[in-house]
């Protein structure tokens, strides 16, 4: 008997199960988790779940496992049951695998951080099965699909197949279940596949932003189809835009209102806020805004008023003990709306809902604020959408797709540098061969000698008249630098520290930036040091031109934020620079190098690598 892998396996296994679910479509999506092979690859130290074969009798004998037949009687001789089934080759399971999906002949890369052959391979599976649909005549003649903050099909005689395929529009491989099979761990209790409606016995209910692909499968039908539009729709109010957009900020806003529903994606400093507010103005209805984090709702009141000439005390808010809304112009924290009982209420006010970092919008808590509320436009706000748990397609159901993307700020005029150093920082022995994660930071954090290095670059540009952000993850980390930075004997002139931090209250946080522009203006060396969370959404200071990353990362997207802190266009402001450290002694800090370089040639950087020579005689460190 030829053995067969169990990629391979999982792959028919898949197949058969889809197969099932076309027919039987409330059958649950755990279905796909009660699979065995559970996984591609066997996990670290062990088997992983295991479960007992019809051929071992005491299990059978319990009454613990058991062939079937087609009828779903047990077979009593499983010896005799397998001696009459045909056994498939590798290249017949491989052949019915392609004919099947025919995509799967080559693997499909998908933009993201989850390049997996298995990820891709299931997401094919459950989404290639639009010729039971496009092949099978339909006896419907008329479908009626409401449309609020959802959307609701009827299933009352409907064929299971055209239910099945419905769901699908909404239904996708999890990538965390695969980033976990591909680290050999544990995938339980991740689901194999997400499905983001709920299927009722009577009525099946998607989300707003599936709209497109749902009707254009019910017209292969050829039924009638009847579309009842239910989302609010208040009388226009009077607004005007007070201020100026570039060509680029134009095309677009021009881009994303022509859609109810879509994504406007725009680096850190482009001015997203304003354009949102151009588009508020435009469309002249009532409007929610939603945000995460309090700093955010302060700058979004403020440009309200500037840019919408609204007085600041008619600008509703809903944040903390705070309830003032005026079914106008409103602002609220998505965690203020998630502790309401009137939210459904409330959102009938509303006739546009914006989204500022929208990337959140994949948590669950802030997932189902956005099923409720029923406005005709939705518009999402973001610098970076894909999120690093690869769950960035809840984010699409609810808002809609990329409607236009800025790739740059500066429109190329900004030179960009990135100076990385060799840091020569190694991990100690007694750690073994692949310690856990928080204590290999641990150790670099205390590290001296890396820490020293990381100061002396801070130094390099406050000499050089810069003004740098330096970032780290940790409070003690900051600290340690800091007391670093002061014991220095080679800065030019004193320089003035200023810190943010988490333990710091909003108001303390902006009274530092206001402080720091302030030293700046008087000519004075300043360096502004943050935790990384402070800075990476909603932070707001156009004079920052040099970045340096304290800590390795490994995401783009946080990457981005943090870059985009000293993107921002301002008078004078020619060119930025950004400090990295290469770490390359760990494998682990030399992949996440290599991600970072990508980023930052996509970002339009001239990457400047000051290692010695024997270090760059080390081919395949820099092979990006």
């Amino acid at each position: 008997m030829e053995p067969i892998p169990a990629s391979m396996a999982r792959s028919l296994g898949t197949l058969i199960l889809a197969q099932c679910h076309t027919h039987r479509p409330f059958m649950r999506l755990e279905s796909f988790d009660r699979f065995f092979p559970s996984q591609d690859n066997l996990p670290r130290g062990g088997f992983g779940n295991l479960i007992a074969l019809p051929l071992q009798k005491a299990a059978r004998e319990d009454g613990n496992t058991c062939f079937v037949d087609e009828s779903f009687r047990p077979v009593s001789d499983p010896w005799d049951f397998l001696s009459k089934v045909r056994c498939l080759g590798s290249d017949e399971v491989k052949a019915l695998v392609e004919r099947e999906s025919p995509r799967l002949k080559t693997v499909i890369k998908e933009q993201g951080v989850f390049d997996d052959i298995a990820w891709t391979r299931d997401n094919e599976i459950i989404a290639f099965d639009r010729r039971s649909v496009e092949t099978q005549e339909f006896e419907i003649e008329d479908i009626e699909v409401t449309l609020d903050s959802m959307i609701h099909i009827p299933t009352t005689g409907l064929p299971a197949t055209l239910i099945s395929r419905l769901k699908r529009c909404a239904t996708f491989a999890n990538p965390e279940f695969y980033k976990l099979q591909r680290m050999r761990m544990q995938t339980y209790p991740h689901p194999r596949f997400i499905f983001s409606g709920e299927l009722h016995p009577e009525r099946l209910i998607l989300p707003r932003g599936v709209l497109d692909d749902v009707l254009k499968l019910l017209r292969l039908t050829e039924a009638n189809i009847t579309l009842r539009d239910e989302r609010v729709r208040k009388r226009k109010i009077k607004l005007s835009f007070a201020g100026e957009l570039t060509d680029i900020q134009k095309k677009a806003v021009k881009a994303s209102k022509k859609e109810d529903l879509g994504v406007l994606v725009a680096p850190p400093g482009a001015g997203k806020t304003v354009m949102a507010c151009a588009i508020i103005a435009e469309r002249r209805v009532s409007t929610l805004v939603l945000v995460h984090r309090q700093p955010l709702l302060e700058q979004w009141r403020e440009s309200v008023h500037r840019f919408l000439e609204v007085p600041i005390k008619e600008i509703g808010r809903l944040s903390g003990s705070k309830k003032k809304i005026s079914g106008k112009i409103d602002l609220a924290m998505l965690q203020s709306l998630s502790r309401l009982e009137d939210l459904a209420e409330i959102g009938k006010m509303y006739s546009q809902i914006i989204i500022d970092e929208c990337h959140h919008i994949p948590a669950s808590s802030f997932e189902a604020i956005l099923k409720l509320l029923p406005a005709r436009y939705v518009l999402g706000l973001t610098a970076t959408p894909n999120r690093k748990d690869g769950l960035e397609k809840i984010l699409y159901q609810q808002c809609g797709p990329v409607r236009y993307e800025l790739k740059s700020v500066d429109g190329g005029l900004l030179e960009k540098v990135v100076h990385v150093h060799q840091t020569g920082w190694t991990l100690p022995v007694e750690l073994g061969p692949k310690p856990p994660y928080h204590l290999v930071m641990a150790h670099l954090v205390n590290d001296t000698g890396r820490n020293q290095l990381v100061v002396e670059a801070a130094v390099e540009r406050l000499n050089g008249g810069e003004f740098p952000l330096l970032v780290a993850d940790r409070k003690a980390h900051l600290d340690k630098l800091s007391d670093l930075l002061v014991g220095q004997n080679s800065m030019q002139a004193s320089v003035e520290i200023v810190r943010l931090d988490g333990e710091m209250s909003p108001k303390q946080r902006q009274l530092g930036i206001a402080n720091a522009r302030k030293l700046r203006s008087e000519g004075k060396l300043v360096l502004l040091v943050a935790t990384g969370s402070l800075v990476g959404e909603g932070f707001d200071l156009p004079e920052l031109d040099a970045l340096i990353l304290a800590v390795p990362l490994s995401f783009e997207g946080r990457l981005i934020q943090y870059v985009g802190r000293i993107h921002r266009v301002l008078d004078g402001k020619a060119k930025v620079q950004v400090v990295d450290f290469f770490d390359a002694h760990s494998p682990m800090f030399i992949k996440m190098y290599r991600n970072r370089m990508r980023a930052y040639r996509k970002m339009g950087y001239e990457i400047r690598e000051l290692f010695g020579a024997e270090l760059m005689g080390r081919s395949g460190f820099f092979n990006f």
